[in-house]
């Protein structure tokens, strides 16, 4: 996201350097051998014209840029909107009735205090664990759904580069450790009325998966048969997809991508 975190600082220092002025006008009423009627009139002629300049130069432009970080905050990732939010919340209130110097004052610490939370951008990248047939004709395919994968912003492990003797032993342990799974589910066997069959071994890891408790999310491939499937995903929701077509359901996969990753991370919160 491309924040306006310059504009911010330059609204704080802007701030600043009004409350410079007005301390220096203010610093002119402690001369008491001016009468103190006339001092009092000094001093609220200093902050008036203080309020009157910053209302005019700064007010409305803090304003603007801190409605238009809020709208950022709408396409933003979850765990950034929860840490940012209260900040520019606090920030808001100041902006919308500064009644004296003093509020101005606390609205300059609070912008910038927002600028520096924003130039942090700090976010969870949950490990998942994706389950995949290690034939070379799937690799290639698995390798395109991690690309996209890892741009929705995932940590992708998978039991590829386990032996073939320990290979089960080293898939349950990547799940035990993992934050999540996804399986791609890929055809395997032709069968004689139609359709294909699917790895069992990709069965088993979903339901080891299910077993312990970790967040699920399915692809199957097209052509693999309902009665395949039905006892595979059960109430589980799946996203379907044409190895030849992939970019109609990576366009598809998007909104359930963003839904498992906030389901992961809700549940880690919990942990």
């Amino acid at each position: 996201m491309n924040y306006p975190i310059k504009q911010l600082e330059k609204l704080a220092r802007k701030i600043q350097e009004l409350l410079g002025e007005y301390h220096n006008e203010e610093l002119r009423t402690l001369n008491f051998d001016i009468p103190w009627e006339e001092r009092t009139r000094m001093s609220m002629e200093a902050s008036s014209n203080f309020m009157r300049r910053a209302g005019v130069e700064v007010l409305p432009n803090v304003q603007k840029v801190l409605a238009e970080i809020e709208a950022l905050l709408e396409g933003e990732d979850k765990a950034i909107t929860e840490r940012i939010r209260p900040i520019l919340s606090e920030a808001k209130q100041w902006a919308d009735h500064p009644t004296n110097p003093l509020g101005y004052a606390e609205l300059s610490t609070q912008l910038m205090r927002l600028a520096g939370h924003l130039s942090v951008r700090v976010v969870a990248k949950p490990t998942i664990f994706i389950g995949y047939r290690y034939t070379a004709e799937d690799e290639k395919l698995a390798n395109k759904f991690i690309q996209l994968f890892e741009l929705e912003g995932f940590k992708c492990v998978s039991g590829k580069t386990a032996k073939a003797e320990d290979i089960d032993k080293k898939v349950k342990k990547l799940i035990d450790q993992s934050e999540g799974v996804i399986i791609i589910f890929t055809r395997e066997k032709e069968l004689k009325d139609g359709g294909w069959t699917t790895s069992r071994w990709l069965t088993d890891e979903k339901a080891y998966a299910m077993g312990r408790g970790k967040p699920v999310l399915l692809f199957f491939e097209n052509c693999i048969a309902q009665t395949e499937r039905k006892g595979i995903h059960g109430e589980l929701e799946y996203v379907e997809f044409n190895r030849e077509h992939l970019d109609e359901a990576f366009l598809k996969a998007i909104p359930y991508l963003r839904d498992f990753r906030q389901r992961v991370l809700e549940r880690k919160g919990h942990e």
